[in-house]
């Protein structure tokens, strides 16, 4: 396997500030799972409460599910999570692929998820697809 560019770029209701904690994503997909890898994400000026990162990782292929979280420290560290799409790069091999989830819940222990990680899956294309539950996904806590 190789490594490759994804995108991430995460939209939260509103446009105030994102959670104060170390952010991280890890991918899982049908060739394995890869993560978690930290988010330095940057607000974008075009889209208020988007904010992107990109990640270099191993090529986990068609994605399946992430897990999306945070470590739970600073003095906010409750994180309003909307939607997450992650647009995997064009390879040699490959074109490129774009998987969208749906969440619009907070991911926080006291709150919304009610736990500092969720596992998410991809959502139809149309945008209608089930709603994400936030199951507990790594980390030791029901993966």
């Amino acid at each position: 396997r190789q490594m490759v560019m994804y995108e991430v770029a995460i939209t939260s209701a509103g446009s105030g500030p994102r959670s104060t904690a170390e952010c991280f994503v890890t991918l899982r997909g049908e060739l394995g799972e890869y993560g978690p890898c930290a988010l330095e994400l940057v607000p974008t000026a075009s889209v208020a409460g988007k904010e992107v990162c990109d990640v270099i990782a191993l090529d986990v292929g068609k994605l399946t599910a992430i897990v999306i979280g945070h470590g739970g420290e600073g003095s906010s560290p409750a994180w309003h999570v909307q939607t997450v799409t992650i647009r995997r790069a064009r390879t040699a091999t490959e074109e490129a692929k774009s998987y969208d989830f749906f969440f619009d819940e907070y991911i926080a222990a006291d709150r919304g998820s009610k736990a500092l990680h969720v596992q998410l899956f991809p959502t139809a294309k149309s945008g209608r697809g089930p709603k994400n539950d936030g199951s507990r996904g790594a980390r030791g806590e029901g993966a």
